[in-house]
């Protein structure tokens, strides 16, 4: 299988945001600081795809002040290939399964055990194998907690792995009344899946017995399609030497049919043009005789002809006269008009010469009224000034105030975040504490398991040693050894819970110094804004005293205004009288110049209509003459049509005799191809035989059903051919999966001689399949060891009681001994013999593999993991940046504004 993305939403410091983290193949790195949410994407695959979580509840899985999260992990099956993705919220109950390819849910997954088993079977787990605990102590294995189940005691040992191999069955079956029945029940259900198995064998042998045969078959009908594909050869060569004539025969055939088409179009064409010819000698005939007409109406289409262009003059005349009437009514009007102008610019010279005589008068008074109210609309302006002045003020004395609180504010700001320099100062103080709390808890922890197990060896032992001398113990020695480790135990776990109240306090110390800490990273940003404040307070003081300078200016000059309103009251207002007057004159000042020109346009209109009037005179009797040439006209109108008819008809008969010489031409040179044709036509009718043509029509119809059924025939064979082969292939197959089930029977006959010797041993079988499974895992383990770690010399065994040897050289060396490199090595090399035994998972997750260990051996572990072979994708969780470089894929996260971002990846 593949996981190709995990997205999360809202999952502890991840915000709602939907961040993606994408993984390839070979090997990943998830790169970050401590606290950047490496160990949270590692966290959700194993929540939404194994049922595993860390935290006590799936709310403190969820990111702090919301009520739920959501993860989604999209991966290739190992059952299908298909893509799918894996929806678990927490804080919520909502986990479905979608098909990535449509976007639909999967139906039937709606009970939690339906989706458990679908997921065992998509990620390659066993039925019987719990998610959770393959992906605890394989797959991905908590941080700090690798190499730590092979450092304890072989009883907690035990307690880790039996459940892991699925060893503890034996135990519940020697332990039961029923085992043997069951074993005996086991025995008889691979009895029958023989016996099923054995019918299958003799059914397939049966059916596979004639296989000999039918190749021998096939050989014989392979050589029967060569023999047949050969005469089918022949056969066409014959057929295309045929075809070869027939298509010359059908050349000539052709060229007969062309030549007698030929014919038959010339002879036609020649029918035609005679036909023509006629037609062009009638039509000339006709041309002369309407020459002849065209000398008997010459006379009368002349005196048509004058008349009609003497009409066309005098319309011309009446065109004329026409014009004149209209020019004659349009200077009437005119004048009527002008002579009402005249009146009427006269009397506006009367009123202009009124209206300046007025102006000259008030003229002194109006700007005597004008310089008061200049001096008036400069007061107004002063208090407009004043008010504005005065708001403007207002404004400054607000902003101040309002800037000065601001500037209060922040000093507070300031000795607050002072305030919380040294708490901010403690963060790293705090994060040590909590690690060696976490150290400390742990070796206590170590110690109860010890302890724990010294107690349970003291009360099974027939006969007590002490667990530190070695020397034998009375009854009340062992009483007091159990006392002392219990009370040991009782101590290490008051102990225990003090250091979880102290982390617990501890956890609000960090978060309050790292609150703390935010807060003193803006002390900069605060400083520059209370400068920047201070400043602004300045320039405000700047203003407002400018301010109240230009107002008392101004107020002097607005203490004339009642001085001046008064002589205005005393004037009268002078200005408007003035302006009527000026109005008036305005609008009648040019009439005087303009008088004296529209009467000279009236005198003009006068002379223009006499000289009309005297210009139609020339136009009497126009109407008389007119109607006399349309009368004549009329009565030589139908000579006149008749001429232009036979004078149309007389010109072409030039044309009809050229028309007549080239149809005469034309006739006699289809007259000399018609018999060109007719003499090529009888040399292709003389070398055309019609009887061979349709001899070799025949012979080569009948050749070619001939080939044709030859062919229906080879088709046949290769047909059959075909079916054979794939008869024949699909015998050898069976004879494959004979021989694979004659191998599977072999199998199950060993599996019911182990299933009867179990039922007289079932006691020893937990031993005995333990040693089985260990001694595989144990040769996996050491092939993976060795590649991990480079050194062919090294051998790596894991025993029955799991505790791992390590021998080179011939120096065997136990799990405790080992360096940190080689523990780390040792127990990556067991976890992941066992996943690859035990199930079909093909990925791994490694979380900090490098702690605790130097900077030459954790870049010798990083070599180590990306040579290791047999895993689709193994991703490893640092905060050392060795991986960077090395991985195929490496996704760097940080902490921003307290959530997590994907950097780059």
């Amino acid at each position: 299988m593949k996981i190709e993305s995990i997205e999360l939403s809202n999952i502890k410091s991840y915000d709602d945001s939907r961040t993606n983290v994408e993984l390839t193949d070979g090997v990943n790195a998830v790169i970050g600081e401590n606290g950047a949410g490496k160990s949270t994407v590692q966290q959700a695959i194993g929540f939404a795809l194994f049922d595993h979580l860390r935290v006590s509840s799936q709310g403190d899985f969820v990111r702090n002040g919301e009520s739920s999260g959501c993860v989604r992990v999209t991966f290739v099956s190992n059952e299908d290939g298909h893509r799918y993705t894996v929806e678990r919220h927490a804080g919520r109950s909502k986990h479905r399964v979608i098909d990535s390819e449509t976007g639909k849910l999967l139906d039937g997954l709606s009970g939690k055990s339906e989706r458990i088993r679908w997921l065992k079977e998509h990620l390659g787990v066993p039925q019987n194998t719990d998610l959770d605990t393959v992906w605890k102590s394989s797959v991905g294995v908590p941080q700090n907690k690798f190499a730590e189940d092979f450092a304890k005691t072989p009883a907690n040992r035990e307690s880790v792995f039996d459940p892991l191999l699925d060893l503890d069955v034996y135990d519940n079956i020697s332990s039961s009344s029923d085992s043997r029945p069951d074993l005996l029940e086991a025995k008889r259900e691979l009895e029958d899946e023989l016996d099923e198995l054995e019918r299958d064998i003799e059914a397939l042998d049966e059916e596979v017995s004639d296989l000999d045969e039918l190749v021998e078959t096939h050989d014989e009908l392979k050589h029967k399609i060569r023999k047949l594909g050969e005469e089918i050869d022949e056969k066409e060569r014959e057929l295309d030497d045929l075809e070869g004539r027939k298509d010359a025969l059908d050349d000539l055939k052709q060229r007969v049919d062309e030549l007698s088409n030929d014919q038959q179009l010339l002879s036609g064409k020649i029918d035609t043009k005679e036909s023509a010819l006629d037609d062009v000698e009638k039509a000339l005939e006709e041309a002369r005789n309407a020459r002849d007409r065209l000398d008997e109406l010459q006379e009368q289409y002349d005196e048509y002809q004058k008349k009609d262009e003497r009409l066309d003059e005098l319309e011309e005349d009446v065109e004329e006269r026409d014009e004149l009437n209209q020019d004659l009514e349009d200077v009437n009007r005119k004048i009527t008009g002008q002579k009402q102008k005249v009146e009427s610019i006269a009397a506006d010279v009367e009123k202009a010469e009124d209206a300046q005589r007025r102006m000259e008068k008030l003229e002194s008074e109006k700007k005597r009224q004008e310089d008061l109210e200049e001096q008036l609309d400069s007061i107004e302006s002063a208090e407009d000034e004043i008010q504005e002045l005065s708001d403007e003020i207002d404004n400054v004395e607000s902003n101040l105030e309002s800037m000065r609180e601001d500037l209060g504010e922040t000093m507070i700001k300031i000795e607050q975040i002072r305030a919380l320099e040294n708490t901010a100062n403690r963060l790293d103080e705090l994060e040590e504490r909590e690690r060696k709390l976490l150290n400390e808890q742990s070796g206590h922890e170590i110690r109860i398991d010890d302890l724990e197990e010294s107690i349970q060896a003291l009360q099974e032992a027939d006969e007590p040693v002490c667990p530190t001398c070695g020397q034998e113990l009375t009854e009340t020695e062992r009483e007091n050894e159990i006392e002392e480790r219990t009370e040991e135990i009782a101590s290490l776990q008051s102990d225990i819970d003090k250091i979880k109240n102290e982390l617990g306090d501890l956890e609000s110390e960090i978060r309050e110094a790292e609150e703390a800490q935010e807060q003193v990273q803006r002390l900069g940003d605060l400083e520059n804004q209370r400068t920047n404040q201070r400043q602004q307070v300045k320039q405000l003081k700047s203003d407002r005293e400018g301010f109240k300078r230009d107002r008392r200016e101004l107020r002097s000059e607005v203490q004339k205004r009642s001085e001046v309103e008064s002589q205005l009251a005393e004037l009268g207002d002078p200005k408007s009288k003035y302006s009527q007057a000026e109005g008036v004159y305005k609008a009648n000042k040019d009439a005087a110049d303009q008088l004296d020109s529209e009467r000279a346009a009236l005198d003009d209109l006068k002379r223009s209509r006499k000289e009309i009037k005297d210009e139609l005179q020339k136009f009497d009797g126009l109407t008389e003459e007119i109607e006399t040439l349309e009368k004549r006209l009329d009565e030589l109108s139908g000579a006149r049509d008749e001429y232009i008819q036979k004078k149309d008809l007389a010109g072409r008969i030039e044309e009809r005799k050229d028309e007549y010489d080239t149809i005469n031409e034309t006739v006699e040179s289809l007259q000399e191809d018609l018999k060109e044709v007719e003499e090529k036509l009888s040399e292709k009718q003389a070398q055309y035989d019609s009887d061979e043509h349709e001899e070799v029509s025949n012979r080569i119809s009948s050749l070619s059903k001939k080939i044709g059924n030859m062919n229906g025939k080879l088709d046949g064979f290769k047909d059959k051919e075909q079916d054979l082969q794939e008869e024949i292939s699909e015998l050898r197959k069976k004879a494959e999966t004979l021989d694979d089930l004659e191998t599977e029977a072999s199998e199950l006959r060993r599996d019911i001689s182990f299933t009867e010797f179990l039922r007289d041993t079932v006691e020893d079988a937990g031993d005995q399949m333990a040693e089985v499974l260990i001694q595989e895992i144990s040769s996996e383990a050491d092939k993976l060891f060795r590649d991990l770690r480079g050194k062919p010399s090294e051998e790596l065994a894991w025993k029955n009681d799991y505790q791992v040897i390590v021998t080179e050289n011939g120096e065997k060396k136990k799990f405790e001994k080992l360096s940190g490199g080689e523990k780390m090595s040792a127990a990556l090399a067991v976890r992941l013999a066992i996943l690859k035994t035990l199930s079909d998972v093909d990925i791994v997750f490694l979380d900090e593999p490098t702690a605790n260990l130097d900077e030459e051996k954790r870049g010798n572990l990083v070599d180590q993991i990306r040579s290791l072979e047999g895993f689709e994708q193994l991703t490893v969780v640092s905060h050392n940046d060795t991986f960077e470089s090395l991985t195929e894929n490496a996704i760097s996260l940080e902490k921003e504004d307290g959530a997590t971002r994907v950097v780059s990846q």
